[in-house]
């Protein structure tokens, strides 16, 4: 059975095509990550997950932050804001999902990380993607 808990899709593409492609590299290694899962070999997708995502929260948030203050984005800040909140997030599901490490605690990890990050590029990034489009350098 083949079950996708994360979906990209067209509206989330900001036109920045660096930030949309690690932004589809992200879907893609939540939907392999919970394909594992599922197949009883999680133990060791959870740990790279977690590598993964740690490495994609200093590279990635560092990329678009660097890039939004070259544009001048007024709302940088709260954008930071939201990148360390998710980092610290990010902290703390990694030590409670190495406590209990079952199938529906690894949908529920899924589940947040795919709302989190639809919410977060259909708002912040998408947001900020139109202050730079109505305001060219």
């Amino acid at each position: 059975m083949s079950v996708r808990l994360t979906r990209w899709s067209a509206k989330m593409k900001t036109g920045h095509k660096e930030i949309d492609e690690q932004h589809m590299g992200l879907f893609k290694m939540l939907d392999d990550f919970m394909a594992e899962i599922l197949k009883n070999r999680g133990d060791k997708k959870v740990e790279k997950l977690f590598y993964f995502l740690g490495k994609y929260t200093k590279e990635h948030f560092y990329f678009e932050e660097e890039y939004y203050r070259g544009k001048n984005y007024p709302k940088l800040a709260e954008h930071i804001k939201d990148h360390e909140e998710f980092t610290k997030s990010l902290r703390q599901l990694r030590v409670d999902s190495f406590k209990v490490c079952s199938e529906k605690n690894m949908r529920k990890l899924n589940e947040m990380l795919g709302e989190w990050l639809r919410g977060h590029i259909l708002n912040g990034d998408m947001d900020a993607s139109r202050w730079i489009e109505e305001n060219p350098s």
